[in-house]
């Protein structure tokens, strides 16, 4: 019964210290803090502990004031229901990571300091230590090779970082896969990720189970527009335009652009279709076309993989398309 009312008290004591609204900016961390802290005890009840740390997100939205802090403290140590509590101030080590994806972004810095600039600011809101702000100029997101990504998860597995700061998560990645590995990687060494634009902070179950939405929305982001771009490619190569840098088997480029037929080029495609008549495999049509002393525009043997992808073309009709659009 004296530890049930104890414990009730000071649950009201919680409640009535955290409604103080004197600090708005820092409300959400103070009050997360305060209820991982309690979620520690070794002493209260389950209920107990339960009641009080809701008695903490009642206020979640509102001001903790730091003066009230040590109150706090006091009152927990005095109903001893805490069993390791501590007023000292525990500086979060930040790596800021910045990504543009083109050259033109890189050279011009436009999109790279909107980026910096939000790293910076979210690290004075919260008082954090900007450690090393790392760059990934003009590369893709579709891989995790980068220099910058690598880089970053160097200093999470050495423990000179917290946290990881973006922007926003498509800077990091867009492919859930790699989403859901980076995340798990800087979990396994207490570093968490957070998107400030996203509002996403990994070091909660609730940030955990965003950023994988997030994750899924980016990748299908990224596969629609793959298929655009795709679309247009493959339209541009119906009207005779020239798309890329190497023609498609069977055509070859002017100097204008144009995408015009290659003698040498059809040949290959003629045997080909010979051999998907004959029923030939596609090991059996590549073996045809090596002994014949055939070569890709690169000066290189054709592989499987390459007749396959022409035995596609030939199938769905685009490469009849293609030649009948350059002749």
């Amino acid at each position: 019964m004296g530890k049930r009312s104890t414990t009730a008290g000071l649950a009201r004591r919680v409640r009535a210290w955290i409604r103080v609204s004197l600090d708005a900016s820092r409300a959400r961390a103070r009050v997360s803090h305060v209820a991982s802290t309690l979620g520690t005890t070794k002493h209260l009840r389950a209920g107990a502990r339960a009641r009080t740390t809701s008695a903490l997100f009642f206020g979640y939205r509102q001001a903790f004031d730091l003066s009230m802090r040590q109150p706090l403290w006091t009152a927990a140590g005095q109903c001893g229901s805490v069993y390791h509590m501590t007023t000292t101030k525990h500086t979060k080590r930040i790596a800021g990571y910045i990504r543009v994806s083109t050259s033109d972004q890189a050279d011009s810095h436009l999109g790279m300091d909107d980026q910096i600039d939000k790293v910076k600011a979210w690290c004075a809101l919260h008082d954090a230590h900007l450690v090393e702000c790392i760059e990934d100029a003009g590369l893709s997101a579709k891989n995790m090779d980068r220099p910058g990504l690598q880089r970053i998860i160097a200093l999470a597995k050495a423990k000179r970082i917290d946290a990881v700061v973006v922007k926003k998560l498509d800077r990091l990645t867009r492919r859930l896969s790699h989403m859901v590995q980076l995340v798990e990687i800087l979990t396994q060494h207490g570093v968490a990720l957070i998107s400030v634009v996203d509002g996403v902070d990994t070091s909660t179950n609730a940030g955990r189970l965003v950023i994988g939405m997030l994750g899924v929305v980016a990748q299908w982001e990224r596969e629609e527009i793959s298929e655009r771009t795709s679309d247009a490619s493959r339209q541009m190569q119906l009207q005779g335009r020239a798309v890329g840098s190497i023609a498609p088997t069977g055509f070859t480029f002017t100097a204008d652009r144009k995408q015009v037929i290659d003698p040498a080029g059809q040949r290959v495609v003629a045997m080909i279709t010979a051999g998907m008549a004959q029923g030939l495999s596609i090991g059996d049509i590549t073996k045809q076309i090596n002994a014949a002393c055939l070569m890709t525009a690169k000066g290189k043997h054709y592989g499987r993989s390459t007749i396959h992808r022409l035995m596609q073309s030939i199938r769905s009709g685009h490469h009849q398309a293609m030649t009948a659009a350059a002749a």
